[in-house]
């Protein structure tokens, strides 16, 4: 990923109770703030959010702590959050923190959104 491109989050609602975040840049120190306000207001109106990475090709601790903490919250709400489209650098990250129960990863929007 270009480290010089921008980070957005776009969201969507696909079905009743869904939401779906698309992410765009690298999860970081910098970018955290940004994905957190809009992940937690998804999380409080929907059981079910996505985070589509497949324009993140880096993600630092920091923005493992957002989706950690993300990812508790929904299932303290009875909801889940999963994870579409991870590059192989940021499911490393997820697999080398032993998180991958945690934050499962499907391989696109469709197969979260179906489970």
């Amino acid at each position: 990923m270009d480290g010089n491109q921008p980070f957005a989050v776009t969201v969507s609602h696909p079905r009743e109770g869904r939401a779906v975040l698309s992410i765009r840049g690298d999860l970081d120190l910098a970018s955290a703030q940004a994905l957190r306000e809009p992940l937690a207001e998804s999380l409080s109106r929907n059981s079910l959010v996505v985070i589509e990475m497949g324009a993140c090709g880096f993600m630092d601790s920091s923005g493992l702590r957002v989706l950690l903490a993300a990812a508790q919250r929904a299932g303290q709400a009875g909801g889940a959050l999963r994870l579409v489209e991870v590059g192989p650098e940021v499911e490393r990250v997820i697999e080398m923190t032993g998180l991958l129960e945690t934050l499962p990863i499907f391989a696109d929007v469709d197969a979260a959104l179906a489970e």
